[in-house]
């Protein structure tokens, strides 16, 4: 089996959120409800409802991008998935086409596929550097069921 995805996603899947959640989340709460506001930016409520917006707006752009990647896996016969809570198994006749796009920083690939699964119909994840590649040059039978559009 071959890991198609970046380890990053682990990363921006998990530990980036919980600690956006946790940290901004305790901040906002001792913003709050403290009892002693006699400094500046505790007393202005104008910083209180910017810190606000700052976290669900961020906890937004996250919803809507790293926390829709997924991990993925591949061998000569199924493509394996996982959101790190759960994990499904594509065979190959599934998957309708691979879309891949460029990024600031990595390739984002997204996996179409016939019918919906149980992550969806589409499964998104960051590549690794060349490992795409490197499977197509190690498995050529899989270029017949992955045809990229």
């Amino acid at each position: 089996m071959q890991r198609l995805s970046s380890n990053v996603t682990l990363i921006f899947r998990i530990f980036v959120p919980t600690f956006w959640i946790v940290f901004l989340g305790i901040l906002i709460f001792v913003t709050f409800f403290t009892l002693h506001r006699d400094s500046f930016p505790l007393n202005n409520i104008w910083f209180r409802v910017g810190l606000l917006v700052y976290y669900f707006s961020g906890l937004i752009i996250m919803y809507f991008t790293c926390w829709q990647w997924k991990r993925v896996d591949m061998d000569s016969e199924y493509l394996y998935v996982t959101d790190y809570l759960k994990a499904s198994r594509y065979p190959f006749k599934d998957i309708d086409h691979v879309k891949r796009s460029s990024g600031f920083f990595s390739f984002t690939t997204v996996i179409v596929l016939k019918a919906p699964g149980i992550f969806g119909n589409k499964i998104r994840f960051v590549e690794s550097g060349n490992m795409v590649d490197q499977l197509w040059k190690d498995h050529p039978e899989l270029s017949v069921h992955l045809v990229k559009k």
